[in-house]
């Protein structure tokens, strides 16, 4: 580990350890890592590596991690096929070198040229290893879900961002939609649920061609009532009490809660753990309540990403950042 992060480590290991207690989930979280190289410096001069979160799974018991998309930069001409594969894979592996227990969104910048990935792609790289470990899943689809049983949580990981056309390549398609009914209906009454999903539906990105109707989709299964659209559709009456407490999401690289006008739930962004922009934030377009973080090459703000503390009893979950940006608590 590099001198400038030793405090901000020894920081972090004890506010974990102060709030981790039985009972809890504790993951790590990281979105938007855009990562060129693990073996050549950025153009910031900031030599990427997940040592720190490899540091951190040592010094204490971490259940799992979420990667919430875009692990890749974004360079169009120079992602073939062939390095996209090679790259995406060593990637995996890198991260399950932290954590055994490793669960990746698909990003709009993780394909060939830096379009969004193929189904059947992702899912060789990021699902078939793993689908003994899954709730739910379907064959060669990049969508899935996973439960944790001891927390009574089904997390549930979908695909926001497809190669389906030019203008309008985002958004929740039928298919995946058909399968996450099945998904939330199959979830047991007493379990909790959480959503992940690379682009947000509010307000992730003008070129989701479905938002509007998968906030409809969402706000219908919360109510219990029947949902149809030229979209897709869907029937909730009579389902189980199974509650979606929040969704995870990425995309916009700032540091965001949005208000639940749209959702009976919170929809949480994190920042950009790649180190982008040097001494400012690197978050685009204009966001509702959005933050995003400076960043300072070798400093402790060249690094960015939470260790986040789920406690299903008292319906809280804590936030502790390693590197740029601040902690937070939310009641849920």
């Amino acid at each position: 580990m590099k001198a400038f992060y030793e405090n901000e480590f020894k920081k972090t290991v004890e506010t974990i350890k102060q709030l981790k207690t039985d009972g809890c989930l504790c993951f790590n979280l990281i979105t938007d890592s855009h990562i060129f190289s693990f073996t050549e410096p950025e153009p910031s001069g900031h030599m990427y590596d997940f040592e720190n979160i490899e540091a951190l799974n040592k010094a204490v018991d971490i259940d799992c991690l979420f990667h919430l998309g875009d692990l890749m930069w974004f360079m169009k001409n120079y992602w073939t096929e062939e390095k996209t594969v090679a790259f995406l894979t060593e990637a995996r592996d890198n991260l399950l070198a932290c954590n055994k227990n490793c669960y990746f969104v698909a990003g709009n910048h993780d394909g060939t040229n830096s379009h969004p990935p193929v189904e059947k792609q992702w899912y060789d790289i990021f699902v078939a290893y793993q689908k003994n470990n899954l709730s739910s899943f379907k064959e060669g689809k990049p969508y899935y879900s996973v439960d944790f049983n001891k927390q009574k949580l089904r997390v549930v990981s979908l695909m926001s961002c497809y190669q389906d056309g030019e203008n309008k390549p985002y958004g929740w398609h039928k298919e995946q939609i058909d399968w996450l009914t099945e998904t939330l209906l199959s979830t047991p009454d007493d379990y909790k649920i959480i959503l992940l999903t690379h682009i947000n539906p509010i307000d992730g990105d003008k070129r989701c061609e479905n938002k509007d109707e998968f906030i409809g989709y969402l706000n219908a299964y919360e109510k219990g009532e029947e949902f149809k659209s030229d979209a897709f559709s869907a029937d909730f009456t009579g389902k189980s009490t199974a509650k979606i407490i929040l969704m995870f999401a990425g995309h916009t690289h700032y540091d965001r809660i949005l208000n639940q006008k749209a959702l009976p739930f919170p929809v949480i962004e994190r920042a950009c753990n790649r180190l982008h922009e040097i001494n400012k934030g690197d978050g685009w377009g204009e966001r509702e309540n959005g933050f995003s973080p400076r960043r300072t090459p070798e400093t402790e703000t060249a690094d960015l990403w939470d260790t986040v503390i789920y406690n299903p009893e008292k319906s809280t979950m804590d936030f502790v950042r390693f590197g740029a940006g601040e902690d937070m608590h939310i009641q849920l």
